[in-house]
């Protein structure tokens, strides 16, 4: 068993870079990195995953069969991994939040005339809409 305490896992993104695009100049500009960077990359995998992983030929990179058994394991642990950081975006008219804004009566009547829709309470406005 390979000891990956050390392992960079920008060399799994490139690793399905370079699988997904059978070729290191495509892959490079998907990820925005230089070929040299790639191919640096790749030969650091090589080195760690004790395989050659791709082979070159007339129409791309071939993966071998090596790297088609670990893309099947890094390729769903990379979404999984994605899904994890990213944060969930917010969906306005799906979102069950609702938002009070307080100020000042002027400031109000300029609001609500471009959302058309406010409530009145005593001295100060209170507004609250909810559109889909």
């Amino acid at each position: 068993m390979r000891d990956i305490h050390g392992l960079d896992l920008n060399l799994i993104r490139i690793f399905n870079a370079v699988l997904d695009e059978r070729g290191v100049t495509k892959a490079a500009d998907r990820l925005h990195l230089t070929q040299s960077a790639i191919s640096h990359a790749l030969a650091r995998l090589r080195e760690v995953l004790g395989d050659e992983l791709f082979i070159r030929g007339p129409d791309g990179m071939h993966p071998t069969p090596r790297a088609v058994e670990l893309s099947k394991s890094f390729k769903p642990a990379l979404r999984q991994i994605e899904t994890a950081i990213c944060e969930p975006a917010f969906h306005p008219a799906s979102s069950d939040i609702e938002f009070s804004v307080a100020s000042r009566p002027l400031t109000n009547a300029c609001v609500c005339s471009s959302t058309g829709c406010f409530r009145h309470s005593g001295d100060t406005t209170a507004h609250a809409c909810a559109h889909a």
